[in-house]
């Protein structure tokens, strides 16, 4: 206020043209001021004081990172990288049965019998379906030719673990009685419940999986009942939103260091301001590393 007065008095003391312009400036600064306007002084002009006028900057605000155990080996921050191209015509999604079993199963438009094809089982979370994993697939699988299998669990609400594994294989047998399969290239990934039945399937079955990407899993519930060190130790990527409180960025934590101190290779990447939550630009992560294989 008292900066304000000054200005006033020298206004007050000119006469004129100068006096005119002067008191207009001043009125541009006090209705300014109002609305928040900050101003500032330049003494080198000829003419004396002139009032430069700039809009306040906004505060950047800065998240607090989240405290968790120190890795092994620095985990990657995942960014939300768009895929580099875009699918055109995708395939209609199809839906199978077998022995009872129900799954949704995606083919790529360039499929041909006389090539061999990698498979990703994509698993579910609680209360989801098959249909939600295969529409977070299907276009980097039509992009890379992949052929997706998402499964429906017995109930909507979990996967049985142990239990539910006959109904995988026996799905992913009908799979490659149809179609032309690269054998050496059967992945399994999945979403919080579905995640924590791929740290399942991978550990216990290593000689039918190639690797594991599970994400949001919790390693800790299946633990009992799974080989974590065999003979064969397939590789893992851990995946985990840094915000996500349902399944927290130290469960992800835990099972790569744990796994790791059982000689498997594991990848763990956190994932910033993602909570419990499936964004399409995952699987493109995932993908991203299925290729790298």
């Amino acid at each position: 206020m008292s900066r304000i007065l000054t200005v006033w008095r020298l206004v007050y003391q000119m006469s004129g043209f100068k006096q005119i312009i002067s008191r207009i400036l001043f009125a541009l600064m006090l209705l300014s001021c109002l609305n928040g306007t900050t101003f500032a002084e330049n003494q080198t002009g000829s003419e004396g004081d002139t009032l430069v006028i700039y809009s306040a900057k906004k505060e950047e605000t800065k998240e607090e990172p989240i405290e968790e155990a120190a890795p092994a080996i620095a985990p990657t921050t995942a960014e939300k990288v768009p895929a580099t191209k875009t699918a055109g015509t995708l395939a209609p999604v199809l839906k199978r049965s077998v022995k009872g079993y129900t799954y949704f199963l995606y083919v790529p438009t360039t499929y041909q019998k006389s090539n061999r094809y990698p498979l990703i089982l994509a698993l579910h979370w609680s209360t989801g379906r098959g249909t939600d994993m295969i529409e977070r697939w299907k276009k980097e699988a039509e992009l890379r030719g992949y052929i997706v299998v998402a499964p429906n669990s017995k109930n909507s609400d979990y996967w049985q673990i142990p239990g539910e594994e006959k109904k995988i294989f026996t799905i992913l047998k009908d799979v490659r009685k149809d179609y032309s399969l690269d054998k050496k290239r059967t992945y399994v990934t999945g979403f919080s419940a579905g995640a924590t039945f791929a740290y399942y399937l991978g550990l216990q079955y290593p000689t039918f999986f190639d690797a594991a990407a599970p994400y949001a899993g919790r390693l800790k519930w299946i633990e009992e009942n799974v080989k974590i060190t065999s003979k064969k130790r397939i590789p893992f990527f851990i995946l985990n939103g840094q915000k996500d409180i349902q399944v927290g960025p130290n469960l992800a934590q835990y099972a790569h260091n744990r796994l790791r101190q059982s000689g498997h290779t594991v990848k763990l990447m956190l994932i910033p301001g993602i909570d419990h939550q499936y964004p399409d630009f995952v699987s493109i992560h995932i993908m991203d590393w299925f290729e790298s294989l």
